[in-house]
């Protein structure tokens, strides 16, 4: 039984807590808002068995720095080295003169489309107001940002 001095409530503020956090984790997209919403979920349960304040003070904090470290350790193990089949271009501006294929149409620089040079697929813009067709050989005159900006081929 508990007593009325209890702190009954604290079980449904932990539930809001780990709601708001997890719905702040899929809005903002940080991790670490996942781990500490089920971080607050865990507390949750211990508080609805009855545990003092004290005791889910402290489980949060500890399971909040566990969390916290193994998400900091999962991040950092997204940044392994490259496989030598994979490769990075230094500069996209090597592009330039190179020949592919439209895979999404292209109507002048208003409707913009995709193109494939060599399996890499490219937003591209048509260079003036040509049109290209699906399935034309296109040739890259330049660059505007990371969109390439397409003719005819030669």
């Amino acid at each position: 039984m508990r007593k009325a001095t209890e702190l009954t409530f604290l079980p449904y503020i932990w539930l809001g807590l780990s709601v708001l956090l997890a719905v702040l984790g899929f809005v903002l997209s940080y991790e670490i808002t996942f781990w500490l919403a089920i971080d607050a979920f865990i507390v949750m349960v211990i508080a609805f068995l009855g545990v003092s304040p004290l005791v889910q003070v402290i489980v949060a904090v500890v399971l909040g720095i566990i969390f916290s470290l193994l998400s900091k350790r999962l991040a950092f193990a997204s940044l392994r080295p490259l496989k030598e089949s994979q490769t990075v271009r230094a500069d996209p501006k090597e592009l330039i003169g190179k020949k592919g294929i439209v895979v999404i149409s292209i109507r002048g620089n208003s409707k913009r489309g995709l193109v494939d040079l060599s399996g890499e697929k490219w937003v591209a813009q048509a260079e003036g107001e040509a049109e290209f067709a699906q399935g034309t050989q296109i040739e890259i005159s330049s660059l505007v940002g990371q969109r390439l900006v397409v003719r005819a081929a030669s």
